[in-house]
């Protein structure tokens, strides 16, 4: 085509356009470029092409980044001056910067011509710098700008991938909120995974078919673990998710560990995961269960090892400043200490006593700096064949010792009519009312070289409280001769009160004495105050004069109260005791009306589980009655209990060394009194240790037998005290155990001997 005769090749190139040449109709015209664009959006093809892209990336965000990208892809010029020879006047351009956290200056070009500082774009190294040591957004160079833009991404990411990620069943593992279970047993859940119980270090916890089929359906499930949770240690699990063990487990008042579901781990045996929910390792097969041997106690936690470590000076000090803050720990206004109850020490008023005709329950320590035994029970002095807590017959309390060493060759004894060498040192007794009760004794020997012995007295509807003494030197003191009326040497410090009911066998934190105190529960509610059982730890207050100690008080702590029994609605005598089994873990037994029961602390006797049936009452033929647990100094756990529905078959059974209780690691009892008759019944365990406290290997079991039952024969039931034919049984035992031997269930594991032996009529 020509224009004034001229070809439009040759026609002059245009970069804007107002009006453009065209056919239409077989006719040439001209087209504003406004109205070619408007003919182009009509057209179908062109208009649904573009509304697709426009759709993909909106048109103003995709020319922004076009800009951003071609101005971000523009050369870096050397200096302002290159700059400005390469652009012109409006226009903006890119400096090179020499410090290397900035990539470079971005200056507009003015007129004159100057250059002129828009920004400066820092290195992508500097940014990242930057973001890694910024302690919060306030260190970043826009914290609004940086704010907005983290909270927009993460809700538009958090947004995508939960529109993406199938919901998965979920269920929190925590200790103890099923009452009854135990190691092996199902573990009921709802459909959505719910509770899980959890146990001791290490325990084994199924569960049962329903989340089985979870499992099938939906890959195998993992332990990952809630952010707040940093205390526990490693996690194992089985391939269907029926095996989860930990190092410690989640328990009220602490994070949870949530099992999600990874189908990438299907057919794996045995998944172990670390404290933040990261698979270390997955092997097909379940080993076998390594725990059946021997450890190491685990050591006690930071906290408790604090508490512990007490020493005399600073004891001292806290009770000081506790009485000044807060007076003299409350007194049961009905029973005084200072009143009525008598100590007594004068060898001839000791003889006016003497012997015991009716007598139970013994209780006994080894002060070892002597190497003397010392042992605690109380009776009456009724008519032979009386119930030593029968009142009427002034009760009271006889404290005795003896220096027989049961540390080197063990003294002879037929297993029935031997003795160990006693010597009276004290009787404790309600003086002027011969109805009130006198018992069960309690001894801790401190690392100061104390020996405190603590006694429950009753007097009528009054609470059942209990008073303490410290003996100041039971090492170095000399008991009353008798028979010489010759005074002993002790030193007794005053009487003081110790709480609410009786007090039971004693454990170590470090060096610190921990034990409760309790009555008998009430089978209403609330309980009365002195039947409550009281977590409780010993503390001791000196008095100085010019430096010299004058006299020792003992007082029982408090530290918990444990929750109503299960069966609170007949409630029987719990009689709890507590050993530490690692950490933070206390594990505690108690008597019930159904049997002997447990519970688990896991902070250090703060707040304890629920109740459920022990090891030997599961296992076992344990009876109501009162068992006691300590914890040897060899590592190992003992038990010492009935092995018997009734109160017969005194045994104790061991554990492997450093075990925390759990059914796989306990060995088979061993029978220390399998005699048929009388019953024999409340063991008391006393470790023995050499002169400069290290364990001899060796533990005596204290215990009655008899209470005054008479029997014909060692067959049928009791009959009526003097029936001709009879005997009458009030004898007190002392076995004295080999540990590694009755560890191996062996012969001659153990020497028996015998205070009082029966007295018997003839036919």
């Amino acid at each position: 085509m020509a224009e004034s005769g001229v070809k439009s090749t040759s026609v002059g190139i245009k970069t804007t356009l107002d009006e453009v040449l065209g056919n239409s109709g077989g006719s040439t015209g001209r087209q504003a470029v406004t109205d070619l664009g408007t003919q182009l959006l009509g057209t179908t093809a062109m208009s649904v092409a573009f509304a697709a892209k426009a759709d993909a990336e909106p048109t103003n965000a995709r020319l922004d980044t076009l800009e951003e990208q071609a101005f971000t892809n523009a050369p870096v010029y050397p200096d302002t001056a290159a700059g400005l020879a390469a652009t012109v006047e409006g226009a903006q351009f890119n400096v090179a910067n020499a410090d290397p956290d900035i990539s470079y200056d971005t200056y507009r070009h003015d007129a004159g011509p100057v250059a002129t500082l828009i920004t400066t774009v820092p290195s992508p190294a500097a940014l990242v710098a930057r973001l890694a040591t910024a302690a919060n957004l306030g260190d970043v160079l826009d914290p609004a700008a940086a704010r907005g833009n983290i909270g927009a991404a993460s809700a538009e990411a958090v947004t995508a991938v939960a529109e993406k990620v199938p919901e998965v069943p979920r269920m929190v593992l925590v200790a103890d909120d099923v009452a009854g279970l135990r190691d092996g047993d199902s573990v009921v859940t709802d459909a959505d995974g719910g509770v899980v119980r959890l146990d001791a270090l290490a325990q084994v916890t199924r569960t049962n078919d329903a989340v089985d089929a979870l499992a099938r359906d939906q890959g195998r499930w993992v332990l990952t673990v809630d952010p707040l949770l940093k205390a526990a240690g490693a996690a194992v699990t089985d391939a269907a998710g029926k095996v989860v063990s930990l190092s410690q487990p989640a328990v009220l008042g602490t994070p949870r560990y949530v099992l999600t579901a990874d189908p990438a781990l299907a057919g794996m045996g045995v998944v172990q995961t670390d404290t933040a929910g990261k698979v270390i390792q997955a092997s097909p097969e379940l080993p076998a269960y390594a725990a059946r041997a021997d450890a190491e106690v685990p050591p006690l936690s930071s906290e408790l090892l604090a508490a512990a470590g007490i020493g005399l000076a600073d004891e001292a000090a806290a009770w000081r400043a506790d009485l000044e803050l807060n007076g003299p720990p409350d007194e049961d206004p009905l029973n005084t200490p200072g009143g009525p109850v008598t100590v007594i020490t004068d060898p001839a008023a000791i003889n006016a006593y003497l012997p015991m005709v009716n007598r139970m329950d013994p209780v006994g320590t080894h002060t070892y700096r002597s190497g003397r035994l010392w042992r605690g029970y109380y009776g009456n002095n009724g008519p032979l064949g009386t119930n030593p807590e029968h009142t009427g017959y002034d009760m009271f309390m006889l404290i005795e010792m003896c220096d027989d060493d049961l540390t080197g060759t063990p003294p002879a004894t037929d297993g029935a009519t031997d003795d160990l060498n006693w010597h009276p040192v004290a009787i404790v007794h309600y003086a002027g009312d011969p109805n009130a009760l006198v018992q069960d004794c309690q001894f801790f020997y401190t690392h100061q070289g104390y020996l405190v012995f603590s006694i429950a007295f009753k007097l009528g509807s009054a609470l059942h409280t209990n008073r303490a003494w410290v003996i100041q030197n039971p090492d170095t003191g000399t008991p009353p001769d008798l028979d010489l009326e010759t005074p002993g040497t002790f030193v007794i410090g005053p009487q003081t009160f110790f709480g609410y009911g009786f007090a039971f066998q004693s454990h170590y934190e470090g060096s610190e004495h921990r034990f409760f105190v309790s009555g008998f529960p009430d089978s209403s509610e609330p309980r009365n105050k002195d039947r409550i059982p009281r977590y409780c730890r010993l503390r001791l207050h000196e008095t100085k004069v010019q430096g010299v100690v004058t006299e020792v008080r003992a007082h029982a702590e408090v530290i918990s109260e444990l929750p109503a029994l299960l069966d609170r609605g007949i409630e029987d005598f719990p009689e709890p005791c507590a050993v530490p089994v690692g950490g933070d873990e206390l594990w505690l037994i108690q008597r019930t009306d159904l049997g002997t029961y447990e519970r688990r602390s896991y902070d250090g006797g703060k707040h304890w589980s629920d109740e459920a049936p022990s090891y030997a009452e599961r296992e076992l033929a344990s009876a109501s009655s009162k068992s006691t647990i300590a914890r040897s100094p060899s590592g190992r756990l003992v038990w010492g209990f009935n092995n018997n529905n009734g109160r017969f078959d005194m045994s104790v059974m061991l554990s492997l060394k450093g075990s925390d209780g759990r059914d796989a690691l306990w060995l088979p009892p061993l029978l220390l009194d399998g005699r048929a008759r009388p019953k024999v019944t409340y063991p008391s365990i006393v470790f023995l240790r050499d002169r400069l406290g290290r364990y001899t290997g060796r533990f005596v079991v204290m215990y009655d037998r008899g209470r005054s039952e008479t029997y014909v024969g060692q067959s049928g039931g009791t009959v009526a005290a003097g029936t001709p034919g009879s005997t009458t049984w009030n004898e007190l035992i002392t076995a004295l155990v080999i540990e590694d031997l009755a560890a191996a269930n062996a012969p001659d594991a153990f020497y028996r001997y015998t205070t009082n032996p029966g007295v018997a009529l003839p036919a």
